[in-house]
């Protein structure tokens, strides 16, 4: 992973106080970052940590037609070793769902499904399901693309959930909100520039949310009525079949996903103005 004390000289010539930056740099999160493969990884024996599209394996009893649209899985025995603080599984696979068509991907309902995010264990029986397919359907989603997984640290910018509601941290921060957002986008531009704009899936950090970050909306209304929302997951690739472009979030109370609890999953998506994106 990324080492986070490069940032701390930067912090300090900027006047920020050393008890502030490492306040602020011990709020990391651990992120995975998933981009695509190619021939030559898979020739040399290199193993996929995760597919974006193409037909999922499913359990023999799971029936797709009752969820949105397979978008990716990721296989929970190729991730790197533990990121501290990222509750994830260690064998099997999670898949993720969501819809593809513009307007109702928009649409801000605060509830939960258990059909966002399914994890099928490393000895389930499954079969490939397979899904209906449109001309119109990017490549990307028709066939498999294998994703290679890389870990990164993910800091807060003070719109996150993590400062925003907290009373003294925000407090803390406040003097120094524009040095350490400043810093927080460096730090995403970092990322950013290391898997070379390339970025398909990421699991685990903070949202780089467009307009509010998801798990403070979920926050703010006390969705089950918690306060603890995370997010386990962020896409933001183009749309089928309107072309539109969304970022979509799943985000999970903190607690379900300590327990790898997946049947109380939400889901939001907003405009996604980047161009890191698979299919531009």
């Amino acid at each position: 992973m990324d080492d986070l004390q490069s940032l701390k000289p930067h912090l300090l010539e900027s006047a920020v106080p050393e008890t502030v930056a490492d306040r602020w740099l011990g709020s990391a999160l651990p992120q995975l970052v998933f981009t695509p493969m190619d021939d030559a990884d898979l020739r040399a024996g290199e193993r996929p940590a995760g597919w974006y599209g193409g037909h999922p394996r499913v359990p023999l009893d799971v029936d797709l037609g009752d969820y949105p649209h397979y978008i990716a899985s990721v296989d929970c025995g190729a991730l790197p070793h533990s990121p501290p603080g990222l509750a994830l599984p260690s064998e099997g696979s999670l898949l993720f769902f969501a819809t593809r068509d513009a307007d109702s991907a928009m649409d801000r309902d605060l509830s939960t499904t258990p059909r966002a995010v399914l994890h099928v264990g490393a000895d389930t029986p499954v079969r490939e399901w397979t899904l209906d397919e449109s001309p119109e359907e990017p490549d990307h989603f028709r066939a498999p693309l294998p994703l290679r997984c890389s870990a990164y640290w993910s800091l807060p910018d003070s719109s996150h959930a993590v400062i925003f509601l907290d009373d003294e941290l925000h407090g803390l921060f406040s003097p120094y909100e524009r040095l350490l957002d400043s810093a927080e986008r460096a730090n995403r531009r970092n990322t950013e520039k290391a898997v070379k704009g390339r970025k398909v899936l990421k699991m685990g950090g903070y949202p780089a949310n467009i307009q509010d970050d998801p798990c403070l909306i979920y926050d703010k209304e006390e969705v089950l009525g918690r306060r603890d929302w995370c997010m386990i997951a962020e896409w933001g690739a183009s749309l089928w079949p309107e072309g539109e472009d969304i970022r979509t979030y799943w985000v999970i109370p903190r607690q379900d996903m300590a327990e790898f609890r997946y049947d109380r999953v939400g889901q939001l998506s907003d405009h996604n103005e980047s161009t890191d994106q698979i299919g531009l």
